[in-house]
């Protein structure tokens, strides 16, 4: 499209235009964040997938997506932020298409990190866009609003979504195939509304950062990731040597990012408070909302019995919550202050992630609901202001660099959160399960044996491989003593699990109550000061 057509006027006329045209491009990845957890128990089924790659499945996706978010941005700032949103979405959809194709858990995981890669470039370019194209502080904070309502609400509605898709093709394959018609209408939006932008002085490509940020990442959630399946635990050497490595990596970027001249990151932003308060409260929401979100489908569907429609269903106060309160939360902060809003939304995450904790096997649904519902009213109090405190603490012309350090710390929170949740989950439930079956008799424990390791795998793995010995034969009261067994080691796993999530958005509490100032809006406090040539290049 011609460049004449984009002029100031069109664009602020077109902009609310402009944001839907966005959240269509942004609805697409936050969707596909958690769209697979309903549909990981049949996904196990059928490619016989163990818990660890269960895991790689969907924290390999959100692993990419993080460690490669600085390097689009980079990218996105020197050669054109719509292209990286339209080149994202090709790549995104390319490999959904795939996806539905994989016959095997390796490809899954294949075409997920490759999905990642798409992702990593759709979802910084939307956010700097929108700072781009809303001038207006008033209607800024109204469009962050807006962007923050849809990642969270496309998070909480993923189960949905794929429970809906299991229901009625009866595969998980179309959990994949969604995305496409999505993002073709992305494209075809993205074409006609978006206006192109870029960083004029724009520096080169940091490749030894990109490089050092990766590395670091996939270390330490590769380590995390396997300490559930480790045979020593946290002190076996293929989990202390990929943690060892991967902080090492970390230490060298920062390293590495102070002293070039031409950062991907620019170290010196964390001076600023607010600045850093609000990525690290934000980081710890998404730990919390990704890693309870990946516990709770489970729960529905490996203890509770619900298809997955059915446990898709039931997470709708969740997301239902988030759509509600996360543009409400944008006049609240207007009002009260980014510390007391946030503030607010991460006690009532603290108090939900309690009430969860509390599930047992048998857990009336009223129940469930209000807790979930809290923990989404929760995120919708605190996504948007939070968002707001990172974007408001830089001038206009940092607007990429904030965009993605924001979705880092998401990102990154949240595959943390899947790895460290799932990790102790998967512990707990092994520890739990296998001290209810020593307590069975001898005999009994001489006929399993040769399955305990699987049972001790997962639920779900119990659950079938006990029926399969109930149709040869095997007496209905052991069998059904195996079952409850299994069912009530995940609702301990579990239950520990939802613990460190309320543990971790309490330390988000302490950090927003401490550190944040009290407002988001308005010019920022500390504009940051160039520290090095390339600073003072873009500055």
């Amino acid at each position: 499209m011609a460049a004449r057509h984009f002029t100031p006027e069109s664009i602020h006329r077109r902009r609310w235009w402009i944001l839907a045209a966005l959240c269509t491009s942004l609805v697409v990845i936050a969707i596909d964040n958690t769209v697979l957890n309903v549909a990981l128990p049949t996904i196990q089924n059928d490619l016989n997938a163990s818990n660890t790659e269960l895991q790689w499945i969907v924290d390999g996706y959100i692993l990419v997506f993080a460690a490669m978010l600085l390097t689009m941005g980079t990218l996105g700032d020197r050669f054109g932020r719509h292209r990286a949103l339209m080149g994202g979405l090709v790549v995104f959809g390319i490999f959904s298409f795939l996806s539905g194709f994989a016959e095997t858990p390796g490809q899954l995981i294949v075409t997920r990190v490759l999905q990642g890669l798409g992702g990593a470039a759709i979802m910084p370019s939307t956010l700097s866009i929108l700072m781009n194209v809303f001038d207006d502080e008033v209607e800024r904070e109204r469009a962050i609003g807006i962007w923050a309502a849809v990642t969270g609400a496309g998070v909480a509605l993923g189960p949905v979504v794929g429970g809906g898709l299991i229901a009625m093709f009866d595969t998980w394959k179309p959990v994949f195939w969604i995305n496409v018609p999505i993002v073709l209408v992305a494209l075809m939006l993205g074409a006609r509304l978006i206006p192109p932008s870029k960083d004029p002085a724009a520096p080169k490509l940091d490749l030894v950062g990109g490089v050092l940020s990766t590395a670091g990442l996939f270390g330490v959630v590769f380590g995390i990731i396997e300490s559930s399946a480790a045979p020593a635990g946290w002190v076996d050497p293929i989990v202390l040597g990929p943690l060892a490595g991967g902080v090492l990596a970390l230490v060298l970027f920062v390293f590495w990012e102070r002293h070039t001249n031409q950062p991907m990151l620019e170290v010196g932003l964390f001076k600023n408070m607010r600045f850093t308060a609000a990525s690290v409260a934000i980081g710890l929401i998404f730990f919390s909302l990704m890693g309870g979100t990946y516990v709770f489908t489970q729960y529905l569907q490996y203890v509770q019995g619900f298809s997955p429609l059915e446990a898709g269903l039931r997470t709708l106060p969740l997301s239902l919550a988030i759509m509600i309160f996360a543009p409400i939360s944008a006049r609240v902060d207007m009002r009260i202050g980014a510390k007391l809003t946030i503030g607010s939304g991460l006690a009532a995450m603290v108090v939900g992630f309690l009430m969860n904790s509390f599930f047992e096997v048998d857990t009336a649904y009223w129940y469930v609901a209000l807790s979930i519902g809290l923990i989404g009213t929760a995120m919708g109090m605190s996504m948007t202001p939070a968002t707001n405190s990172i974007m408001g603490a830089l001038p206009p012309e940092k607007a990429g660099i904030g965009s993605a350090t924001n979705d880092v710390t998401r990102q990154v929170g949240g595959t943390l959160g899947v790895a460290v949740l799932g990790a102790i989950l998967s512990k707990k439930y092994a520890t739990q399960l296998g001290a209810s079956l020593d307590t069975l008799p001898v005999k009994v424990q001489d006929h399993i044996g040769p399955v305990r390791t699987l049972l001790e795998t997962s639920v779900d793995a119990a659950v079938k491989l006990s029926e399969k010995a109930r149709a040869q034969g095997a007496p209905d009261e052991y069998v059904n003593d195996v079952i409850g067994f299994a069912r009530q080691a995940f609702v301990e796993g579990q239950s520990f699990a939802y613990l460190v999530a309320a543990s971790t958005a309490c330390v988000g509490l302490i950090i927003t109550v401490i550190w944040l100032p009290a407002r988001s809006s308005g010019r920022p406090e500390v504009a940051p000061q160039p520290t090095t040539a390339g600073d003072k290049e873009r500055s």
